[in-house]
C-alpha cells in the first residue's frame, strides 16, 4: 500500500457555473461592442478616431476581465469595472435598446460576483496553497432568525430541553443509589 504523496496538491475549486455565466457576458459583450466599434469606425468623421480608440480600450479590458474571470483573478477590479460600465450603458439606454440590454447584463455580473465571493476567495487560498475548505466565520450579532443547529419550533427545543433533563435527573437518581 502506498502512502499519499504530503506535497500533492488538492485539485482547485470547481467554477461554479455563474462565474462561467459572468464571464461569458463579459466577453460576448465587450466582442460586440469591438465589432460595433469597427463599424461605426467607417461613418465616423476625420476627428472621431479617439472615440473609437476609447471604445476599443473598453471593449477589450471587458474581454480580458472576462478571460481573468474564469480564473478566479481580480474579482475586486472586474467587479468594479462593471459597476461603472452598467452605469455608462444604463445611462445611454434612453437612446439604444442594445445599452439597456448591455446595462442589465453588466448588473447580473455584478450581483453573480457578489454572491459567488467566497469561490474567489477559496481559489486564492488553493493558489497560496492553504487549506481549500471556506473557513467558517462566527455567526454576526445581528442575525435575525434561527440558528441552523437550532432549526425546528420552539416546542422541538423545549422537548430537547425537557429531554435532557429528564436524562440528568436519571443520572443523578443512578448514583444516588
Amino acid at each position: 500500500m502506498t502512502e499519499p504523496d504530503p506535497d500533492r496538491r488538492p485539485p482547485p475549486p470547481q467554477r461554479p457555473a455563474p462565474i462561467e455565466l459572468s464571464a461569458a457576458i463579459l466577453i460576448v459583450s465587450g466582442a460586440i461592442g469591438l465589432v460595433g466599434a469597427f463599424i461605426d469606425a467607417a461613418n465616423l468623421p476625420a476627428g472621431g478616431d479617439a472615440l473609437f480608440w476609447l471604445t476599443l480600450a473598453i471593449d477589450g479590458a471587458s474581454i480580458v476581465l472576462g478571460l481573468l474571470l474564469r480564473v478566479g483573478r481580480l474579482w475586486l477590479l472586474t467587479i468594479n469595472y462593471v459597476a461603472v460600465l452598467g452605469f455608462l450603458d444604463l445611462l445611454g439606454a434612453g437612446e439604444s435598446p442594445l445599452s439597456l440590454m448591455f446595462g442589465l447584463a453588466d448588473v447580473l455580473v455584478v450581483v453573480l460576483l457578489v454572491v459567488h465571493k467566497p469561490w474567489f476567495d477559496a481559489r486564492g487560498r488553493w493558489r497560496r496553497g492553504a487549506d481549500v475548505e471556506p473557513r467558517r466565520e462566527p455567526e454576526p450579532a445581528w442575525r435575525v432568525g434561527p440558528r441552523p443547529e437550532a432549526a425546528g419550533s420552539a416546542l422541538d427545543a423545549a422537548d430537547r430541553e425537557a429531554a435532557d433533563e429528564v436524562a440528568l435527573e436519571d443520572e443523578e437518581h443512578q448514583r444516588d443509589r
